[in-house]
């Protein structure tokens, strides 16, 4: 049996079902704080502590699934989820660059953890392995 070469160097070189650790930490980390908010949520449906509005709620509902939606994108390696959560966590370093401003001692966790998964995320190992597998047509195991 004769192997056509320029299929084979076309192929990802892993598994479709393996990602980087780092993506998975993300996104494990990403669920966990979303299951979090939702557990929060239901807590606090019976009665809207003093000074929320439903709206503010609302919006809090919308980011989950959000959150949620680009969760699931960067576990399947999707590269539009990888550009989303680039351009989602530059937003969240500009808040922390103001609100660092602001309160220089109280936001450095709002600094640090934006800027290491924007870095992670531009990695060319890891933003090739979002490009291979967005190219591919991988075949189910």
């Amino acid at each position: 049996m004769q192997t056509n070469p320029s299929n084979v160097s076309q192929r990802p070189s892993t598994s479709p079902h393996r990602r980087p650790i780092g993506i998975t930490i993300i996104t494990v980390v990403n669920f966990v704080l979303a299951a979090a908010i939702v557990f929060l949520l239901f807590l606090l449906n019976a009665e809207l502590p003093r000074g929320i509005h439903w709206t503010e709620m609302l919006m809090v509902a919308i980011s989950i699934v959000i959150t949620l939606g680009i969760t699931i994108g960067l576990w399947c390696l999707q590269e539009w989820a990888r550009m989303t959560a680039i351009i989602l966590y530059s937003i969240s370093l500009g808040v922390g660059i103001i609100l660092f401003l602001l309160d220089p001692p109280g936001q450095p966790l709002g600094l640090s953890v934006p800027a290491i998964i924007i870095w992670y995320l531009t990695r060319p190992n890891v933003r090739l392995y979002f490009d291979k597998h967005a190219s591919f047509d991988v075949e189910k195991e």
